[in-house]
Parts: C-alpha cells; sequence; structure tokens
C-alpha cells in the first residue's frame, strides 16, 4: 500500500555490513541501514538478511527483520554458532607427547589432557614416546561434546639371545632369574641398559651390560671360567662354607658357618664356667688355709673339691668345642677338596 501510494519514493542504503561464520552451511548475515523518503512518507532504519549461499546461483533468504538498532554480532549472539567441541585425552607411560593434527597439546601426566575449542569435525591424533612405537588415530570431535580418548602405548618388542660356554647356565636379566637355562632367547626387553649374570655351579659367574636399540635382535656370548680346587680351598680357609658357596653349592655354604658358629659359642659358654668354678676353687682353698678348726676345714675341704670337679666338667666341655671347632674346620675343608666338581 506505502510503495503503490509513493510511486516516487527515493530509497537508499548505506552501512552495509556482512557476517560470515565458516560452516558448510554458507550462511551469511547482511545488515544495512536503509533511508526512504517520499511526498507522503518517510523513514529509516536498520534491515537484517539471513542469507543461504549454498546454491550460489539459487541464494536464499532465510529471514528478513526489519528493527530500529544495527544488528550486533556480540558475544551472546551469533548468525551461525560456531561449531567447537574438545577432546580428552588419557595416555600411559606418563611422558607422552600428545599431538593434535601437528600441534603439540602437551605431555601425558597420568591424569586426562583436556584439549578445547577444536573445530567440529575429523582430527589427526599422535602419540610417542622414546622406547615405544608411535600411536595415530583419527577421531571425530562434534559440536558442544567431549571425545574422550584413551590409550597406552605399546613398548618396542626387543630380543636379546643368550648363550653360555659350557651351557646349562642360570642367566639374570637386570636382577630377574630368566626361566629357563642358556642358551635362551629373551623377548620383549625394554629399550635402555640391560645387565646379564650367569651362574653354573663349578665357574666363576659371567656379567655383561649394553644397551638395547629399538626394534634390536642382541646375541650374547658369555665364556664361564671353571673354578679351580686351590680358589675353593683357600676362600674356605678364609671363611667357612665359602668355597662351597663359590662352588654354587649354598646349602653347605650354609650349614658350615652355623655349626661352626654354634661351636664357637658352645666353647665360649663352657670356658666361662670353666673361669667361674675355677676362682670358686681357689677361694675355696684360701679358705681352708685360714681356718683352725678341724670341722671347718673339713667344709672349705669338701667345697674345694666340689669346685674342682665341677671346673674339671668345664674343661672337658671346653675340650669338646674346641674340638668341634676343629671337625667343622677340617670337614669344611674336605667337602671341598672331595666334591670338587
Amino acid at each position: 500500500m506505502v510503495y503503490s501510494q509513493n510511486a516516487s519514493a527515493q530509497i537508499s542504503f548505506d552501512s552495509v555490513k556482512i557476517v560470515h561464520r565458516d560452516t558448510t552451511e554458507q550462511i551469511y548475515g547482511i545488515t544495512l541501514h536503509q533511508v526512504m523518503k517520499s511526498a507522503a512518507y518517510s523513514d529509516k532504519g536498520w534491515i537484517f538478511l539471513m542469507v543461504s549461499m549454498k546454491d550460489p546461483d539459487n541464494p536464499k533468504i532465510h529471514m528478513r527483520s526489519w528493527q530500529e538498532l544495527a544488528f550486533n554480532d556480540g558475544p551472546e549472539l551469533f548468525l551461525s554458532p560456531p561449531k567447537h567441541g574438545s577432546a580428552s585425552i588419557s595416555a600411559l607411560p606418563i611422558g607422552c607427547e600428545i599431538k593434535i593434527d601437528v600441534i603439540k597439546a602437551g605431555l601425558s601426566t597420568g591424569v586426562p589432557i583436556e584439549i578445547n575449542r577444536l573445530d567440529a569435525g575429523e582430527h589427526r591424533l599422535n602419540v610417542s614416546y622414546e622406547g615405544y612405537y608411535d600411536y595415530h588415530k583419527t577421531f571425530q570431535v562434534f559440536y558442544h561434546s567431549t571425545t574422550y580418548l584413551e590409550l597406552s602405548l605399546q613398548a618396542f618388542s626387543n630380543t636379546i639371545f643368550v648363550n653360555t660356554d659350557p651351557i646349562g647356565a642360570r642367566i639374570f636379566l637386570n636382577g630377574k632369574l630368566v626361566k629357563k637355562l642358556s642358551p635362551v632367547k629373551i623377548d620383549s626387553v625394554a629399550v635402555g641398559k640391560y645387565k646379564l649374570k650367569a651362574n653354573l655351579n663349578g665357574y666363576h659367574r659371567a656379567l655383561h651390560s649394553g644397551f638395547l636399540q629399538p626394534s634390536s635382535y642382541t646375541e650374547v656370548e658369555l665364556e664361564l671360567v671353571k673354578i679351580k680346587r686351590m680358589e675353593a680351598l683357600i676362600s674356605s680357609m678364609a671363611i667357612p662354607g665359602g668355597g662351597q658357596r663359590l662352588l654354587g653349592r649354598p646349602l653347605m655354604g650354609w650349614v658350615i658357618p652355623v655349626l661352626q658358629a654354634a661351636a664357637i659359642v658352645y666353647t665360649f659358654y663352657a670356658y666361662d664356667d670353666y673361669l667361674d668354678w675355677r676362682h670358686d676353687h681357689e677361694f675355696a682353698l684360701d679358705r681352708y688355709g685360714e681356718v683352725d678348726t678341724i670341722h671347718k676345714k673339713k667344709f672349705w675341704s669338701a667345697e674345694a673339691q666340689s669346685a674342682k670337679d665341677r671346673m674339671n666338667k668345664a674343661s672337658r666341655r671346653v675340650q669338646l668345642g674346641l674340638y668341634g671347632i676343629g671337625t667343622v674346620y677340617l670337614v669344611n675343608l674336605a667337602d671341598v677338596a672331595i666334591f670338587f666338581p
């Protein structure tokens, strides 16, 4: 009605502003200031158009509004909300480097890492750690939601093959006994420094250390040196049972020193009793010489004889203990000499 009655109306536009959000819908917001003048009517205000350019040849106006104030594209009003989401990533071992789309997001700490304001859509996750296989995964981020990812890197599979001369030795890797005797193949060994030890009865233990590179196969040859009879004898002379332990006979290596210690303790207590009874015997003899009556002399004579008898018994116990110490010591040496492998 207004336009039909004002055929000569003048309409002008200024302050044009176009807002575009980077989305698949290709929605544009157009704000412009309109001034209309005619003989019968005049007006001015702000026009807002929401236009879809998804099909450039056929644009569509989804909304048109007339308002007194210009459209304010503030933080609380969006033509097409930005499509952001987030990701929560938990990775082991601690210290992994986490990258999203080749951008470093941080290091794993044992608690999930939160990455916010990720564009909705497809992203590439890369996790790496020295000594472990890299982890790659493509994942989706959805608008206004969190994608949860949990992963554990797999360590490089390293193998050590251990052979000994002679074979049949017990192998220890980093202090832990390997279940099988040599030669043996040990799989899934961690990257880095390692220590090997080979034990075989009658031979000196062999030691080896090295460094494993990722995805490596390492062969180790250990030559065991036979223990000489004189070495074992000298060891047992210095410490009873030492030769047995050197030869890989731990049971006898502990039984002999225990028996030796028991004999020493027995001898010590027997000698302590001997000293006590000798003191009592000497005291009784001294008292016997001091008294002057027959009755008292008989009493102290009997006391002196009793103390002497006990002293002699204690002396025999001391001799028995010394015999035990010597016997165990000789058995210790004979055992090494006779049962030397």
